[in-house]
Formats: C-alpha cells, sequence, structure tokens
C-alpha cells in the first residue's frame, strides 16, 4: 500500500467504481455543475483527495433528496466533469472516505448546507396522517406507497436509504390502514356491530353462513332466484343495515373495502381485528343492498 492510498489525514480510501454511461452534455451542465458558492463550500468541507466524491453526493443528494450509498458508480462522464472542474485528469478516481464518521461528517455538512431534514417523529407522524388523507380519499396502498419517497422530497427530508425507506413505508401504511378501519368502525352503532357479526354466524343447515349467501350469485333468473333474493334482501333488513350511513367515507373506498371481503372466506373475516372485520363487513353490505 502507498501512501496515495491515504488522504491527508491519515486515513485510508477507496476509490469509487465507474459505468460507462452516456450522459449528455445538457445533463452534465444541468446537474453536476457547480456554482462559485457550491464550489467555495465543497472546497471549504473536504479535503482536497475527496473533493470529486463530496462533489458527486452533494450534487445527487440535492437533486434527489437521498444521500449516495457507498458501493454506488458513477457514471464515467459524471466523473470526468466534476474532476475538470477542480483541474484534476478527468481519469483522476474518486476517493471515498473508508471510515463511517468521516463519511457521517461529510453526509451531515451536506443535508446542513442544503436545508434537509432526517426522517424524525414529526417527519413520521406527518407521514402517517398524510398516508391516512389519501387512504380516505380512495387512494390505493401500493400508491401511498410509491409517492412517499417524492413527499419526503416535497417536505424537504432526506430520503432513507432503500432498507430504512422499506421499513418506514410499511410501519405508516399499517398504522394508517388501521386508523382508516377505526375511522369507518366508529361510525357503527355497537348494536350494528353485533348484527354484522350474525352474518359470519352458520345457518341453520349448519354449512354456511349469512355473509355466504350474499355473496351466492344466480347463475340464471328463475322463481327460485326471486326468493332467494327477496330471502336476502330480508337478511339486510333484519341486520339494519340499511339504516347505516357511510355518506363520510369515499365511495371507492366503500368500493375496494367491499372487494377486498369478498376475497376471504368467513373463517378468516372472523379472524381479522375488530375495526377491520366491521369496516369491511358494512362496506361489503352496503353495496349488496
Amino acid at each position: 500500500m502507498t501512501s496515495e492510498d491515504f488522504d491527508y489525514n491519515g486515513e485510508q480510501v477507496a476509490s469509487v467504481p465507474v459505468i460507462h454511461t452516456f450522459v449528455p452534455e445538457e445533463r452534465l451542465i444541468l446537474s453536476w455543475k457547480l456554482t462559485p458558492e457550491e464550489f467555495v463550500f465543497v472546497s471549504d468541507s473536504a479535503v482536497k483527495k475527496n473533493f470529486t466524491w463530496f462533489s458527486y453526493c452533494y450534487l445527487k443528494t440535492k437533486e434527489t433528496s437521498a444521500f449516495p450509498l457507498i458501493n454506488d458508480s458513477l457514471p464515467y462522464a459524471v466523473r470526468a466533469f466534476i474532476n475538470g472542474q477542480f483541474s484534476l485528469h478527468q481519469d483522476a478516481e474518486i476517493f471515498v472516505p473508508v471510515r463511517d464518521a468521516t463519511r457521517t461528517e461529510y453526509k451531515q455538512k451536506i443535508i446542513l448546507q442544503l436545508g434537509l431534514d432526517e426522517v424524525d417523529t414529526k417527519a413520521k407522524n406527518d407521514l402517517f396522517e398524510w398516508a391516512l388523507e389519501n387512504a380516505s380519499k380512495g387512494l390505493t396502498w401500493a400508491k401511498i406507497r410509491d409517492k412517499i419517497p417524492e413527499t419526503l422530497k416535497s417536505w424537504g427530508v432526506l430520503i432513507p436509504p432503500a432498507p430504512s425507506l422499506q421499513k418506514l413505508s410499511q410501519t405508516v401504511i399499517t398504522e394508517a390502514e388501521s386508523a382508516l378501519y377505526a375511522k369507518i368502525s366508529n361510525t357503527i352503532a355497537s348494536s350494528k356491530k353485533k348484527n354484522l357479526d350474525r352474518f359470519l354466524e352458520r345457518s341453520e343447515n349448519g354449512k354456511t353462513s349469512s355473509l355466504f349467501t350474499l355473496k351466492e350469485f344466480p347463475k340464471a333468473i328463475s322463481p327460485k332466484t326471486i326468493l332467494e333474493y327477496i330471502e336476502k334482501s330480508s337478511l339486510l333488513d333484519e341486520s339494519d343495515i340499511r339504516k347505516i350511513k357511510l355518506d363520510s367515507v369515499s365511495p371507492v373506498v366503500v368500493s375496494n373495502l367491499a372487494n377486498g371481503a369478498k376475497l376471504y372466506d368467513v373463517y378468516h373475516l372472523r379472524r381479522f381485528p375488530n375495526d377491520k372485520r366491521h369496516a369491511m363487513l358494512v362496506c361489503y353490505l352496503y353495496e349488496a343492498q
């Protein structure tokens, strides 16, 4: 190992791998050009051997609100363009500090310079409220998950690395989903919740439930199917389901939960948490009217 493998503080460094991907000149100027003020910031914040890497991390974070990973590859054209701004040879390697402490120090300088916040309790709470609000309007959980990174970016919050982002998204969606079920369930009187649960009880023949009967779709119109329809209508009348108002719930949400209820059999519906079970049942029966 030679002295070139260390920075000026005696710390071991490693070079960043490059990939030969075409980058248009307009893109280089738009995304990878340092302003005079940014040039001074880089020069004051990092040792000379880390200038290119520090600039790359700064400009990448500025554009995406996500700090690059240590093993990220860099397009050759980008490396050459940044090197040129520091009067370095275009093929000069990009050196990154090996020590976590140094990389963390550099990261904090960049975050502070860009005015970004890291994910904290407030950001998590705001994300929960945002997810619940959008879910209440009918946005699917999959779309909400996809929008989380751009939402954090719009708030000036640093997007965490993929594993942490995935964990954050799962936590937020799980909590928001439970809150949505509770929001719908709280609109139902306790007596009517008991009526809902009766749809999951086995009928007199001991083989099916009232809900299963409602799920059956007639293959053809006949006197028998007409009588069955009348019986189903009577079930809904007896349960007082028709008196439940879901005006405060988005029709899209009602439809989504009703369709979800169709996917489960009575065995699984019985084992759902109360709020989830009642929310799915009331939406399904509301649409079955």
